[in-house]
């Protein structure tokens, strides 16, 4: 889970979460991470406080979140 910040731009938070997840091998049929998408994620925690990044197995989670906290995101794994 992304959570807003008033540190990054929306700039920024696209392209690290595109980074993180490229990084964490999570990526759609076409072999990529579709703009749309991780242009979605970023509007959601812009606009909700929160957006949901991806649902993943606890590995690939714990990856992912570590890029984004590495990245100097505010993002959180949250239980289903």
């Amino acid at each position: 889970m992304l959570v807003d910040d008033d540190f990054h731009t929306l700039d920024y938070a696209i392209e690290t979460i595109e980074r993180v997840l490229l990084e964490a091998g999570v990526v759609g049929r076409s072999g990529k991470v579709r703009k749309e998408r991780v242009h979605w994620i970023a509007l959601q925690a812009h606009h909700y406080g929160k957006g949901l990044v991806s649902v993943l197995p606890s590995g690939l989670a714990q990856q992912a979140l570590l890029g984004l906290l590495d990245a100097g995101m505010s993002a959180r794994l949250v239980a289903d």
